[in-house]
């Protein structure tokens, strides 16, 4: 499987992990490493603290995206990860750029 399809499998399979439990997905998802047994057992692990941030997630929904993306900032430090927070106005973005996904 290249590389990149891999990792979309590994995303997908984390994040229905978190939901359904890492001990369903084994037998679906084939571990190939000892990378993914690893991220198996780091799901089942902190299996609690995934479901506790989807629910702050849906929680902060209700407050709008300004909310949800502090959820994941506040997330994100926690975490030790550096979070640049940038504001800016809808007039200063290009509607042309609305979407992140590129056209193909």
């Amino acid at each position: 499987m290249p590389t990149k399809n891999r990792l979309v499998v590994l995303l997908l399979a984390t994040a229905l992990g978190i939901i359904v439990g890492p001990s369903r997905l084994q037998g679906v998802v084939r571990q190939e490493s000892h990378q993914e047994q690893e991220l198996f057992q780091s799901i089942e692990r902190n299996r609690e603290s995934h479901l506790a941030f989807l629910q702050e997630l849906i929680r902060a929904q209700a407050g709008g995206e300004e909310s949800v993306q502090a959820v994941v900032a506040s997330r994100f430090e926690n975490l030790g990860l550096e979070v640049e927070t940038l504001r800016l106005e809808p007039t200063q973005l290009s509607p042309a750029l609305e979407f992140a996904a590129d056209e193909t």
